[in-house]
């Protein structure tokens, strides 16, 4: 039993009804956003940055839209997908990998 890590943790941060509320992982996306908004700010009024500091909004939530959308579906993609999953798991040498697609 030492081996094995068991866990009861709630996706949730907190609950509206049984299966509404926001998620631990829409947490992170929200933080990392306003810190990566805020960071870039500051380095754009300091002269760091080749934005200006009234563009940074813009330059995030396009980030975030078009890297969010395109990124989850290329990772459904490539974690679905028998051919990507066989082609990305030939080079793993960590032991048993498992793929999504593989199981069936």
């Amino acid at each position: 039993m030492i081996g094995y890590y068991l866990h009861n943790l709630d996706p949730f941060v907190f609950h509206f009804s049984e299966n509404i509320g926001p998620r631990w992982y829409g947490l992170a996306y929200v933080l990392a956003f306003g810190s990566s908004y805020a960071l870039l700010r500051v380095l754009a009024k300091r002269g760091y940055a080749d934005l200006a500091p009234d563009r940074v909004g813009d330059f995030i939530t396009g980030c975030a839209l078009f890297g969010v959308i395109l990124g989850g579906r290329l990772g459904y993609v490539f974690s679905t997908s028998r051919k990507c999953c066989a082609i990305r798991f030939q080079f793993c040498a960590f032991g048993k990998v498992e793929c999504p697609a593989m199981a069936e």
